[in-house]
């Protein structure tokens, strides 16, 4: 669901987090723009809030949806490798934070431009994992 935000305004999603999910480190270190190599690559997140007794997040909204909207067939190699690309590095830079993703798919990468020049946002956190170092 996209909503607008205010202040400063601008465009987010929102997305319900389930009741299994455990909020554990979202504070104002969270909320810190990212600026590491490979943060280009996920999705930012804003908030967090509840309402009506369920938990929900805001964060960066990605115009174009996911990969599995935007792609109708086969991409050319050289797509198919930028995408890769990208992906490799958010995972990257997640996991040496410590956090395992556990449900990558199509419907989890945003698309913030399509093709020829693709660049992709690994979303939906909802089911991460921080892994033991």
């Amino acid at each position: 669901m996209e909503v607008l935000d205010v202040p400063p305004i601008r465009n987010v999603t929102v997305e319900y987090i389930g009741p299994e999910i455990i909020f554990c480190h979202f504070d104002a270190e969270t909320k810190t723009e990212c600026t590491e190599p490979g943060s280009e690559y996920l999705v930012k997140f804003d908030s967090w809030f509840e309402y009506d007794g369920q938990t929900y997040i805001a964060m960066e909204h990605v115009q174009h949806g996911d990969l599995t909207a935007c792609v109708q067939g086969a991409l050319p190699h050289e797509q198919v490798l930028r995408i890769a690309w990208q992906l490799f590095k958010g995972l990257e830079l997640l996991h040496s934070k410590g956090v395992v993703h556990r449900d990558l798919k199509p419907e989890n990468i945003l698309v913030v431009s399509k093709e020829p020049h693709w660049h992709i946002k690994l979303a939906d956190f909802g089911t991460f994992h921080p892994h033991e170092q």
